[in-house]
């Protein structure tokens, strides 16, 4: 059993790990939101857009795929799962999965991959999940540097009130002594 000195430490670290988790697993809520999003947007564009192919079955160019998508890895598979588009940042890599999101390695690195059944299309969409790992870093970081600082600033306003709170009884016993 731990004693009431190491008790501290323990719960703070405990604390931390939640939040990390927390974060982390929130952060994949926003990641897997916006590949939702961003799929649902592609498929309506391309129903819409003046001079998309009528035919879902014909391949498609990277000028159907919105701005904020190409950095995206992508796949887009017709009607009877044909390849219509595959984005090159894949190299030649599928990412088909089943349906919903996954977390999957791409060239190495972690991606949060989502794939979405849509009219006429199956979408297969993955993002890099770098900058939710930089972002977790950051928070750890500031967390192994401002914990020790809180507890310092802790301890010295202890010893503060605990010399403020002591001084009127000192008083008192000295007055008594003489």
């Amino acid at each position: 059993m731990l004693d009431n000195k190491h008790k501290t430490p323990f719960i703070a670290l405990i604390g931390a790990v939640a939040l990390m988790t927390f974060i982390y697993f929130r952060q994949l809520h926003e990641v897997d939101d916006s590949l939702r999003e961003s799929s649902s947007e592609l498929v309506r564009d391309l129903q819409n857009f003046r001079g998309a192919p009528v035919n879902p079955r014909h391949a498609l160019s990277m000028k159907f795929v919105p701005v904020d998508m190409r950095e995206h890895f992508l796949m887009i598979q017709g009607p009877e799962g044909q390849t219509v588009y595959h984005s090159a940042n894949l190299r030649g890599l599928s990412i088909e999965g089943a349906l919903g999101f996954r977390t999957i390695q791409i060239a190495g690195q972690a991606c949060r991959a989502g794939s979405f059944r849509e009219p006429n299309y199956t979408i297969h969409v993955a993002v890099s999940l770098a900058t939710v790992e930089d972002f977790l870093q950051d928070v750890a970081i500031g967390l192994l540097t401002t914990l020790p600082l809180v507890g310092l600033m802790v301890f010295a306003g202890g010893l503060w009130l605990g010399k403020k709170a002591v001084a009127p009884v000192a008083a008192l016993s000295t007055a008594a002594e003489s």
